[in-house]
């Protein structure tokens, strides 16, 4: 896929999506350790496939990506289990009508369309799901980066098998991918040789994405109040070995993620209360607004999917 980053040229590989840190014990960051992220959920496809999901308002419906979803039921499950939920039929899983799926090159990534509505058989009351951010354009903004995906530490990256507890940190959305609209954000390690965007991260607290955080929630923080931006969707390196700590597309320092976001309000304004059946249940999407992205650093960045 030729894609633009920041106002330049990048090529893509797919991949899924996790939050690691760059703290050097990351089980420090493990857990739901804010009882607000009580509502972000891992969820279990019966066809295979396990990605990380977001309980929205209402309790009726949760939100991932669409490159996670296969056509059959399954389960999702919060707080580690505690509380679970069925979708019984492959007729609940909406996928986002303008997804197409990812092609061998990765393209498909990076529209702001890799979206999936999973309607529960019966709505969650112990948790409470998230209302969408409604303010303006997150560029700029922190955000809180969670999922149930691999960790690991940022100097080596993800750690396979590591996957399968909820998992917090921070990051800004730095860019946009022009054309494509999907917010990203680099994996900052505080030296500026590994920031591909600029700026010297959260410390401790940063975090970015690996395999098995695809689908799960950036969010923003509105008075206290949690409110959902963005669900991830890929992860890519800059090809020219301008930051990546150690060369490879691991989710270590000097790569960066991408989530499909809400600006413009885009394809995650969706309705957070109920929702009609079946193909019914995209018409509280409104239409994608095209954004001009800010222009950063040139880097050449293969992008995958982080399933």
């Amino acid at each position: 896929l030729a894609a633009l980053l920041g106002g330049m040229v990048g090529a893509w590989l797919p991949g899924p999506a996790q939050a690691i840190v760059s703290s050097t014990d990351p089980a420090g960051w493990l857990g739901n350790a804010d009882a607000r992220l009580a509502g972000v959920g891992q969820v279990q496809f019966s066809g295979g496939g396990t990605c990380s999901a977001s309980l929205l308002d209402g309790g009726a419906w949760v939100l991932t990506a669409a490159h996670c979803a296969v056509s059959s039921g399954g389960q999702v499950s919060f707080l580690g289990g505690t509380v679970t939920a069925l979708f019984s039929q492959p007729s609940q899983v909406h996928v986002f009508p303008t997804w197409t799926g990812i092609g061998a090159d990765g393209s498909g990534l990076g529209h702001n369309n890799d979206l999936a509505l999973i309607r529960l058989d019966q709505a969650v009351t112990q948790v409470a799901g998230y209302a969408l951010y409604s303010g303006s354009d997150p560029i700029g903004l922190d955000v809180l980066v969670t999922g149930y995906g691999q960790t690991g530490l940022g100097t080596t990256g993800a750690v396979a098998g590591s996957g399968g507890t909820l998992h917090w940190g921070r990051n800004t959305y730095d860019t946009r991918l022009v054309g494509g609209q999907s917010a990203v954000f680099d994996f900052d390690s505080g030296a500026s040789a590994n920031s591909l965007f600029g700026g010297l991260g959260h410390g401790t607290a940063e975090a970015s994405l690996a395999s098995g955080d695809s689908g799960g929630a950036s969010f923003i923080d509105v008075a206290g109040s949690l409110r959902l931006v963005g669900v991830h969707s890929f992860i890519g390196r800059d090809d020219l070995g301008l930051a990546d700590v150690d060369g490879h597309l691991n989710s270590s320092f000097g790569e960066f993620a991408g989530d499909t976001d809400d600006a413009g309000r885009s394809a995650l304004k969706i309705a957070v209360t109920a929702v009609p059946e079946p193909a019914a249940a995209w018409l509280w999407v409104l239409g994608l607004v095209a954004i001009t992205a800010r222009r950063t650093r040139s880097v050449k960045s293969p992008a995958c999917p982080i399933a």
